[in-house]
């Protein structure tokens, strides 16, 4: 797996732990985030790349204040 791959896993596994801890379904985020629902499951499962604009109304959808919330597991 290459390293690109690694962090769109990473950033996906973020995007739907924060999302259960909202009670947020894909539809609501996509919602709040004004996208498309499939550009969330895209988000979500982390086989894509995202543009930046999408990561960045992602993010602010979340609560994340300059990007996703930090992983807590490594502190």
């Amino acid at each position: 797996m290459t390293e690109q791959e690694v962090v769109l896993q990473e950033v996906g596994r973020r995007i739907t732990e924060r999302c259960k801890q909202l009670g947020m379904t894909q539809e609501m985020l996509a919602e709040r985030g004004d996208m498309t629902p499939q550009v969330v499951s895209y988000a979500e499962a982390g086989k894509r790349a995202m543009r930046p604009e999408n990561l960045l109304k992602l993010a602010s959808s979340l609560g994340g204040q300059r990007g996703l919330p930090p992983d807590r597991r490594h502190h």
